[in-house]
Formats: structure tokens, C-alpha cells, sequence
């Protein structure tokens, strides 16, 4: 059944499989439910709660989610292409193979979030919080980073090759390489105390 501009104003009861092209779910409480394989392609889903959500296979193309909650949801399969989650907490959530290419996530929280196999080609993530988050083999071509948190984050396998942010993937990896080296000087200089304490007792 194809619902469009449908109205809620919050405890609207949906299922998995619905569509829901267009619809208007602004402000809904939806944390929770079962949504796998859903089509909310353009709704207008703004500050709704989808905390815990099943979004398994979830279509939300073109959907707007500014300031949702998706704290924990399931995005395993599901396509997020271009859509507006400027705002949204996305904290603890992630998934397989997700397509969130050219999507907004701006000032969003992705604290502590896993991702792996996905598509995060060209997304905002200006000013976002990806501390401790995961991105495994995930493609953030072209990916706009400025003033992004990425403390603590795992980007082993990602592919971030940007030519018009170099500036900030580069200070990005001259941090992890200085912090490294520091780590390294730390290590030899307590190597060397140990040494010349040996020497010298002899």
C-alpha cells in the first residue's frame, strides 16, 4: 500500500515493507520499530525518532531527518543517498553496506557508530562528531571534513582520497603520524635511560 503525504504527529504505527514516498512524518516517535525494507523516499521525517529502528534495506532516499534520532538503529543495506541529517544523532548506530553518499550529516553525532563495506562518497561531515566511530573499507571520496571530530576513530581499508580537502585529510594523518612519533620518541627515550643506567653500574 503506497501512502504519500501522510500526516503524523507522533505514535503513528507503521510496519516493514510500507511505502511511504513523501510522506509527513515530522516529530514522529517511530523508536523501535520494525522498518526493514521500507520506502520513505523525500518524506519529510524532521526531529523523528527512530532510536532502535529496524532500517534494515530501508529506502530514504532524498528523505530529510534533520535533527532525528537515530541513536542505534540497524542501517544494514539501507540506502541514505542525498539525504538531510544535518543535526541528527546517529550515535551507536551503523550497518553493512549502507549508501550514504551525498548525504548531509553536518554538525551530526556519530559517536561510536560502525560502518563497514559502505558508501560515504561526497557526504557532509563538517563539524560532525566521529569520535571512536569505525568506518571499515568505506569509501569517503571527496568527503567534506572540515572541523569533523575524528578522535579515536578507526578508518583502517577507507578510501578518503580528496582532492579539494587535501588540507584537511592531510592534517589528519601528519596528527596520527606526529602522535606516533611522539609515542616512538617516549618509547626510545626510556630505552635509552635503561641503557645508560646499565652502563653506567657496571
Amino acid at each position: 500500500m503506497l501512502f504519500r503525504y501522510l500526516i503524523c504527529s507522533g505514535g503513528e504505527s507503521l510496519t516493514c515493507g510500507s511505502l511511504l514516498r513523501e510522506a509527513y512524518l515530522q516529530g514522529c516517535d517511530l523508536s523501535g520499530s520494525d522498518l526493514r525494507d521500507i520506502d520513505l523516499r523525500d518524506a519529510i521525517m524532521t526531529r523523528v525518532d527512530l532510536s532502535r529502528a529496524d532500517l534494515e534495506e530501508a529506502d530514504l532516499v532524498g528523505a530529510t531527518l534533520t535533527n532525528a534520532n537515530l541513536r542505534r538503529a540497524d542501517l544494514n543495506h539501507a540506502v541514505l543517498r542525498d539525504t538531510k541529517l544535518s543535526g541528527a544523532d546517529l550515535s551507536d548506530a551503523g550497518g553493512i553496506d549502507v549508501d550514504m553518499s551525498n548525504a548531509d550529516l553536518a554538525n551530526a553525532d556519530l559517536t561510536d557508530t560502525v560502518f563497514r563495506d559502505s558508501n560515504f562518497d561526497e557526504v557532509n561531515l563538517s563539524f560532525a562528531d566521529l569520535t571512536g566511530s569505525r568506518f571499515d573499507n568505506t569509501d569517503m571520496v571527496d568527503a567534506k571534513l572540515r572541523f569533523s571530530d575524528f578522535t579515536n576513530a578507526n578508518l583502517e581499508g577507507s578510501n578518503l582520497r580528496s582532492e579539494e580537502h587535501t588540507s584537511e585529510l592531510q592534517s589528519l594523518v601528519n596528527l596520527v603520524c606526529r602522535l606516533l612519533l611522539e609515542k616512538k620518541k617516549q618509547t626510545n627515550t626510556k630505552t635509552n635511560k635503561k641503557t645508560n643506567h646499565l652502563i653506567s653500574s657496571q
